[in-house]
């Protein structure tokens, strides 16, 4: 029978000369471009040939192998990547002969990856035997030929009648044409068609020549060859049943002694190898090796055909134990390997090969065993074959590295550090000799990488982590992209990062782990890209474990969340994911405790439950968690519904699980609520519970009972319940009895006892739990040993109970003995920065603040405070942090009022907000926080005179004392104490008498709850005193003044009291003495103030906070002697204690503003020149008082108090003559903060060309200064408490710079020439400096005197102008009266431009008598003393007024009758009137040299701002300024109404020079910096505005209300927009008095500009008041002296050059 279309035989020849045609490999498993493929073959003992392969379109190919001569066999090995080498592959003569004609196919199954082989066999010479054999199809080389022999063939195939043998040929060519296509097209269905086409012929075969065993022998072989391609292309597993099925029926159809059944054999082994790989079924390994064995023991197997099956049974053996870990396993892989080596002739090239493998299987059993010998063994072995394969072997770096895996498996065993040091040698120098370019380098360069990382973690090396990382680095970066590796490649890099942060604590590397990982999210879908959020998940979470930033877990549960998503339910992942989720939400809401992560935790955690089946185990951890946020949104919401939750949710978990932890976390829930509901029935079932977890302890349950009684000692920390106390003293004193002496718990239950006694001590005050407390802790540790490593604790919580007891008693023994003992506990612990060093410390630094309270020991202060920090520093992730924090505090607080350092108050109060916000949850050490946090607000509030921190501490001292509502113990009265002091202190400053009152109640509670002879009873009756004070005040009533005196009689007499408490009641003393004298006019009681007032000079420090105000106080009681008895003894020696005060350096700024001001005016009264030496210190302290640590709104409410001051100084120096002086007062004591923030602007060019370094400093602090100077906070009772952290911070920021701008002022001054750096300049260099033509003048109002003060531009003289008839009270009466008819007008209204209403009141305006008033009193006195005569064009005057003089219409001064003015009877006949704030603001101008013509003009008109009523006449006037002045050739730019928003007008701002604002404006009288322009999105703030560098800026018109207008409270400080616009630059500004009518606005304005173009083209702004002028005129001519015309023409105003 003869087969067309394909040579296939079964023949034997002799002599016959073989060629391997058509030779390709294969792999289905890897990129064939990215893997290096070696053929190594060999006829018998010949050298062997080394080809490498060649890559093509997806196979390697190589030329045909001739095999010609005399030989017996050949044998095939590949070497992928330089990996070991396969197991070889021997075929004898006969069996290439056999299969002459067809392809020969099999597969090297232990390579990485897989590699199959094929060829086609063909013979030279005449066969002999049976041969079918034809090449008809061998001429068909393209798809479409072979297509059309298909169709043709099956056109036949359908003609043949089924029993006729040539319908079993055709079936065969047409399986033999598809497999030929399948090998072009790589196509499932054309590999399908061949194997089915060779079933059918085989079924042919079996119903009609079922005889002919050779035909199905020839068909299943066909099968065989295209299962195998099916699988090799396709990896179809279940194509390996198939092949199996089909060899095993070879075999048996074939005699067994025929050739090809030992091909068979092989090839059916090797099937069942490569199935265990994929199936990793024990039997696959079993039937392979079967096979192996039949096929070793064939009669054809001998010679060296034996090499390749041993060496595939030891193959074998090794893959079998891998899963088996059988030692009989690895024992006949060994084995076999040896009888390989045998085998194998010493000469013979492959033996180093064979003897690796060797080594690599007793490196195997090595790492099993433990058995040195195995691995010397193959150690040696493979240093001998090292020895034997030369280094240019492509085999040599296999070795090598092999080497270094070897010494790898060692140091797994003995952690040997040499050992990873060998391995890491051999891997460098495999990877060296290994090929650029080679396939297999990153491999082994990331196994490099990897022995790197594994030696990092032994040594805690960076540098070897470091070269992991760049070692993966490598690896990936040579790896071609779509390699099937590189993901792995990728996912080692991400994994050595996470290893490399967990072993160097870098967050740099999980960053970038993070970054990789969430790349490769990016890159996945489906099932795969929820393994990976998984990974990205743990990455995150990992990060916040290190961070703490919240961010991070969200992240992570985001993630976690889409991988539950894409992954399904019957994932194995899945239960994971949703654990792993779960576990997220449950850290989350641990971590932020707020109610929304609370609450989601609780939703998923229930659904989860139900998501996954669970295993008791993980169902009650669930569970558990469940429990555990419950419990925590009970912590946080303190809902009884919470707290019941989780006690329901743990009761479900004791059900299922009988884990002695969940029934104790179970008493510890009813224990929560015990302390919510004091229910009985939960302390007993919390007992029964704890009881039931004891029933499964055994032998000795001591430790047992101690255990279980700590959880009622919390209970009793809690919630002071005596029920529990006694229950944990049962269970102590029960331990205590089950422990005879020597036991080893017996100093702990002592302790634990003493701890719990101290505890109730500090809570109830019994003394005989005080004194049982230090036996008890004596006695325990008497019981320890000295070097027991708990001895230092026992020492520190005895030294602690000794502080306690010396608090109530006053003994200094007991606080001498606690001391002694707590630094005793200090030196005995280990130098090591943890929480209970910190805890020793901070008992130690407690213990010396008490130290100083009792002697005022300044150095134990010190070390009070150092020891405090120290231990804050070490305590910050623990739960004792909060006390540490809060005991900081509290010596903070005392060193200020040692030291008066502000920076200290600040601190104080910083570190005790921290200390409540760590304690939100706790309720006993919340009590004690909210108590210290009170104090510090409530001190800091007395030194800063602030109002809100005052009822910050009133706010936080009630919510104190609501939490000690139901308490006895000395915990209340204390918190009592405090309120009832702030209660008083806020009733001073707001004075409501209902504060009072209860400030009365609250202390008569808190006394009657303290013992006659304790220590708090001094202080208790010193604060009773002062609240008798503030009744007096209150009442005028005497007896509060007798009550008073007598109280404080009584604390001076009390055996408690302690030195402070003592000098308290000699500085009350001499007030209510001062008051009963003030009554009574008894001297004696004036003596006895004096007396009292030396004596508590005596207790105090000079660096007291509150020493200057005592010294001021003496000095007044002096004074007040010597008006009474006319001492002149007594005024000298106040007039002494005066100046000691205000020159005090560590005084308070203000007090000793007060005493420097007292000073000036007593030594005003005995007429002595030393005068001006007070007034000018007055003026010197004035900015320090208004301090740059402060913002601009508590610095202008500060300079408020003092307003009249400078005014007063100035006109004493006006008295005596030293005009120079009084201008010199004017200019420093007025516009503070204008001149502070025109310091931060001051160039320092000079500075910088010598000490470049501090000027850039100055920048820098200057500009930080500038903006948190202009910050706004929101009132403090709708902040929260972060939220007032935050702004501590902010503030204690702002005065740290503060003092840094001081410090480097300093230094700067010290350079030589810069002595004067940023002063107020001097009067004489204001007179050198260049001045605008004309004159200004300076009108000083004060109570005493008035005068004006007149420099004129060419003069340097200053004329001195009295204003004989002015007074203070008539300038103020004139104020008045302008105030009250403007507001009755409704022109006073806050916001509106409207000037008036469209229906006024037929009010009198009281205009013409307001400006022929200030016409008589003040201009006619000033242009009569300056020989100024009427004229058309007058002179410029700049008028700088003060006082009330600062709010009224100078320039409109005039009498007006009629409709008509006499020429020569207004202010405007004699000069062009302009204002300034200072003379150096007017001066700073005419400076410079900026251009004064117009450039480019900016206009913002609002006629709709959003909530302010319409202003329709804006675009008019708007529109019409535009229209003139661009037909005049000029540049504009018109903004209206939604083009205008904040941002557009401040950036067209910056690019023109003159800018005029139709719009709404206001002024803010509580923060005049607040004061703003309204616009479309917001408002333009004053603050806003002076913070911006405007270069261009020359001219603005404020065509709105309010702009010029000044607050009332602070007339020397000039806060309105005017001035605002001028500090931000601009020189010539046009502004308001007050509110302008919107119809007659655009009148004054279209003719103002109108003028200015008159005078020039383009106008200039140096003209800018002489067209006002002549505007103001154009109305009068149009509208008389109307009222309507006043309220037109008059707010208009004109500031600058």
């Amino acid at each position: 029978m003869s087969i067309s279309g394909a040579r296939i035989t079964y023949t034997y020849a002799i002599d016959e000369q073989v060629e391997l045609q058509d030779i390709e490999f294969t792999s289905s498993q890897a990129p064939l471009a990215e893997i290096k493929v070696v053929l190594i073959w060999a006829m018998d003992d010949q050298e062997p040939t080394l080809v490498t392969l060649a890559a093509d379109e997806g196979k390697w190919t190589m030329d045909n192998i001739h095999l010609n001569g005399e030989w017996k066999s050949v044998s095939f090995a590949v070497l992928v990547d330089n990996n070991e080498v396969s197991d070889t592959r021997v075929f004898t003569r006969e069996e290439l002969v056999d299969i002459g004609g067809k392809h020969l196919n099999f597969t090297f199954p232990d390579t990485t990856p897989p590699i199959q082989m094929s060829a086609t066999i063909c013979q030279n010479q005449n066969t002999t035997s049976y041969t079918t054999s034809t090449d008809a199809f061998s001429t068909l080389k393209t798809q479409p030929e072979i297509s059309r022999a298909l169709t043709s063939q099956y056109s036949s195939f359908l003609r043949i009648p089924d029993s006729s043998p040539e319908k079993i040929t055709t079936c065969i060519n047409l399986g033999l044409l598809s497999t030929k296509l399948f090998h072009i097209t790589n196509n499932l269905r054309d590999v399908n068609g061949s194997i089915s086409l060779f079933c059918n012929a085989l079924e042919l075969v079996r119903r009609y020549q079922d005889g002919d065993n050779e035909m199905k022998v020839q068909v299943l072989l066909l099968l065989f060859n295209s299962l195998q391609e099916r699988y090799n292309v396709f990896a179809k597993e279940e194509d390996f049943d198939e092949m199996i099925k089909s060899q095993e029926e070879v075999v048996r159809l074939m005699n067994p002694d025929h050739p090809v059944v030992l091909t068979v054999l092989v090839n059916t082994a090797s099937t069942y190898l490569l199935r265990f790989q994929h199936s990793m079924d024990v039997g696959d390994a079993e039937k392979a090796i079967e096979m192996f064995t039949e096929a070793r023991s064939h009669p054809r197997a001998t010679g060296s055909m034996l090499i390749p099956l041993t060496a595939n049974l030891a193959n074998c053996y090794r893959q079998k134990y891998w899963l088996s870990k059988a030692p009989e396993d690895i024992d006949k892989s060994i084995e076999y390997n040896r009888q390989t080596l045998d085998l194998v002739p010493p000469q013979d090239p492959n033996r180093p090969i064979m003897m690796s493998n060797l080594a690599g299987s007793l490196v195997l059993r090595y790492r099993e065993t433990g058995d040195i010998a195995d691995f010397d063994m193959a150690l040696a072995t493979r240093l001998e074959a090292l020895q034997d394969i030369p280094e240019t072997h492509s085999f040599y770096p296999d070795i090598l590295c092999n080497m270094g895996n070897s010494f790898l498996r060692k140091f797994e065993h003995t952690q040997a550090l040499e050992d990873i040091d060998e391995a890491i040698s051999y891997l460098i120098r495999g990877v060296n000799h290994t090929p650029e370019g080679d396939a297999i380098k990153p491999r082994r360069i990331t196994d490099l990488a990897n022995l790197y990382l594994v030696r990092a973690k032994a040594t805690k090396n960076p540098e070897d982590a470091d070269k992991a990382i760049e070692g993966y680095r490598r690896a990936l970066a040579v790896t071609p992209e779509g390699h099937p590796e590189a993901d792995m490649r990728l996912g080692q890099l991400i994994s050595a990062l996470e290893d490399s942060f967990e072993l160097l604590d870098g967050v740099k590397e999980i960053d970038e782990a993070i970054a990789l990982q969430t790349s490769r999210v990016a890159d996945v879908k489906g099932q795969v890209r929820g393994v990976e959020l998984h990974s990205l998940s743990t990455l995150l979470y990992r990060r916040f474990e290190k961070t703490g930033r919240v961010g991070d877990i969200r992240e992570a549960i985001e993630a976690q969340k889409e991988a539950l998503e894409v992954t399904p339910k019957e994932d194995v992942n899945y239960a994971n994911i949703v654990r792993q989720l779960r576990s997220l939400l449950f850290n989350l809401a641990e971590h932020t405790k707020d109610l929304k992560d609370i609450d989601a935790t609780l939703e998923f955690g229930e659904r989860s439950l139900g998501l996954v089946p669970d295993t008791e185990v993980t169902r009650s951890s669930g569970q558990a968690g469940l429990s555990t946020v419950w419990r925590l949104r009970f912590q946080c919401t303190g809902e009884l519904a919470d707290i019941d939750r989780a006690i329901k949710n743990q009761r479900e978990i004791l059900k299922i699980s009988e884990d002695v932890a969940h029934r104790k976390y179970f008493a510890g829930l009813l224990l929560n609520r015990f302390r919510l509901t004091r229910s009985v029935e939960d302390m007993e079932e919390a007992i029964v519970a704890l009881q039931e977890s004891l029933k499964v302890a055994s032998g000795d349950i001591s430790g047992d009972l101690h255990q279980i009684a700590q959880r009622f000692m919390s209970a009793y920390y809690e919630t002071g319940s005596t029920d529990a106390f006694d229950n944990m003293m049962t269970l102590l004193e029960e331990a205590l009895s089950r422990s005879p002496p020597g036991h080893e718990l017996l100093p702990t239950i002592l302790g634990s006892i003493g701890s719990a006694l101290l505890s109730r001590f500090e809570r109830a005050g019994n003394v005989e739990d005080i004194d049982n407390a230090i036996s008890a802790l004596g006695d325990a540790l008497e019981r320890t040993p000295p070097d027991h490593p708990d001895v230092h604790g026992r020492l520190n919580d005895l030294g602690k109970a000794y502080r306690v007891r010396f608090e109530h008693t006053g003994k200094p023994d007991d606080l001498d003995k606690g001391v002694a003992i707590l630094q005793d506990a200090i030196d005995k612990a280990p130098k090591e920065s943890t929480p209970g060093m910190a805890m020793y410390l901070s008992d130690l630094g407690s213990a010396l603040l008490r130290v100083f309270l009792l002697n005022g020991d300044a150095e134990a202060l010190e070390a009070a405070v150092r020891l405090l920090r120290d231990a804050v520093d070490m305590s910050k992730t623990h739960s004792s942090h909060h006390m540490h924090l809060s005991h900081l505090g509290n010596c903070l607080l005392r060193r200020f009022e040692l030291t008066g350092n502000f920076a200290d108050i600040d601190e104080a109060v910083s570190v005790q907000q921290a200390a409540v916000q760590a304690t939100l949850d706790r309720h006993v050490p919340l009590r004690i926080n909210l108590l210290n946090l009170g104090n510090a607000y409530y001190s800091r509030s007395l030194v800063r005179e602030s109002v809100d921190d005052m009822t910050e501490a009133v706010a936080t001292f009630r919510k104190a004392s609501k939490l000690v509502k139901n308490e006895s113990g000395k915990m209340k009265p204390a918190i009592l104490d405090n309120l009832s002091g702030a209660l008083g202190d806020l009733f001073d400053a707001v004075k409501e008498p209902t504060m009072l009152h209860e400030a009365m109640e609250v202390l008569t509670e808190s006394m009657s709850l303290t013992e006659q002879d304790h220590p708090y009873k001094p202080i208790q009756l010193n604060n009773l005193a002062i609240l008798h004070r503030r009744s007096y005040l209150l009442t005028s009533d005497l007896d509060d003044i007798e009550a008073m005196i007598d109280i404080l009689n009584e604390v001076l007499k009390h055996p408690a009291r302690t030195v402070m408490v003592e000098k308290t009641a000699y500085q009350n003393l001499t007030w209510a003495t001062i008051v009963r004298f003030q009554r009574t006019d008894n001297l004696d009681d004036l003596d006895a103030c004096i007396s009292y007032h030396e004596r508590a000079l005596e207790m105090m420090p000079d660096t007291h906070f509150s020493y200057t105000n005592s010294l001021t106080s003496l000095a007044a009681t002096l004074e007040a002697r010597y008006r009474k008895v006319d001492s002149v003894a007594d005024l000298s020696k106040a007039i002494q204690l005066y100046r000691r005060a205000a020159l005090n350096p560590t005084g308070i700024a203000s007090q000793r503003l007060a005493a420097a001001k007292s000073w000036a005016r007593a030594l005003n009264r005995l007429n002595e020149p030393g005068v001006l030496d007070g007034y000018g210190l007055a003026i010197e302290l004035l900015p320090i008082v208004a301090w740059l640590g402060e913002t601009v709104s508590e610095r202008h409410h500060k300079l408020s108090t003092w307003s009249s001051l400078v005014n007063e100084a100035a006109g004493t120096a006006i008295s005596w003559n030293r005009l120079d002086l009084a201008i010199q007062w004017l200019e420093e004591g007025r516009n503070i903060v204008w001149n502070q923030l025109n310091t931060f602007r001051t160039p320092v060019d000079d500075l910088h060309d010598v000490r470049p370094d501090l000027a850039d400093e100055l920048r820098r602090i200057s500009k930080a200064l500038d903006q948190l100077g202009s910050r706004s906070t929101k009132q403090a009772d709708r902040m929260t408490l972060n939220q007032k952290s935050n702004v501590q911070v902010e503030a204690r920021m702002q005065r740290d710079l503060a003092e840094k701008w001081e410090d480097t002022l300093h230094v700067v001054r010290t350079l030589e020439g810069f002595g004067d750096f940023l002063r107020p300049a001097k009067v004489s260099k204001l007179l050198e400096m260049k001045r605008p033509a004309g004159t200004v003048v300076v009108i000083n109002v004060d109570k005493v005197r008035c005068d004006a003060l007149a420099l004129q531009q060419d003069s340097q003289e200053i004329i001195h102008i009295p204003l004989d008839d002015l007074t203070y009270g008539r300038a103020e009466a004139l104020r008045r009266l302008l105030v009250s008819s403007l507001t009755d007008y409704g022109v006073r209204s806050r916001g509106s431009r409207s000037g008036r209403p469209s229906n006024p009141p037929k009010l009198y305006l009281p205009f013409e008598d307001i400006l022929i008033q200030l016409w008589v009193l003040v201009v006619r006195p000033i242009v009569t003393a300056l020989g100024l005569e009427p004229s058309h064009t007058p002179p410029r005057i700049w008028w700088c007024a003060t006082g009330p003089l600062a709010f009224l219409p100078i320039h409109a001064a005039g009498i007006y009758t009629g409709n008509e003015a006499y020429f020569g009877s207004t202010t405007s006949d004699y000069v062009i009137s302009s204002y300034t704030p200072t003379l150096n603001t007017v001066f700073s101008c005419a400076q410079r040299d900026a251009p004064r013509m117009l450039e480019k003009l900016l206009i913002v008109t609002q006629p709709e701002t959003p909530g302010m009523l319409a202003l329709p006449q804006t675009v008019k006037e708007g529109k019409d300024i535009q229209k003139k002045l661009q037909s005049s050739g000029l540049a504009v730019e018109y903004l209206e109404g939604m083009e205008a928003t904040v941002e557009k007008v401040v950036e067209s701002m910056e690019g023109s020079n003159w800018i005029h604002l139709a719009c709404h404006a206001v002024q803010n009288p509580k923060n005049p910096t607040k004061s703003a322009f309204y616009f479309q999105d917001g408002n333009l703030e004053l603050s806003t505005l002076i913070s911006k560098q405007l270069p261009k800026a020359d001219f603005a018109f404020l065509s709105a209300c309010e702009t010029g207008t000044g607050d009332e409270s602070l007339p020397e400080e000039a806060v309105h927009l005017a001035a605002g616009v001028l500090q931000a630059g601009y020189r010539s500004v046009i502004a308001t008095m007050w509110a302008i009518d919107d119809n007659y606005a655009s009148m004054v304005s279209e003719s103002m500009y109108s003028h200015l173009l008159e005078r020039s083209n383009p106008p200039s702004s140096d003209d800018a008041s002489y067209a006002l002028q002549e505007a103001a005129k154009e109305v009068r001519d149009r509208m008389g002296n109307s009222d309507v015309a006043f309220l037109t023409w008059v707010p208009f105003i004109h500031f600058g050059i």
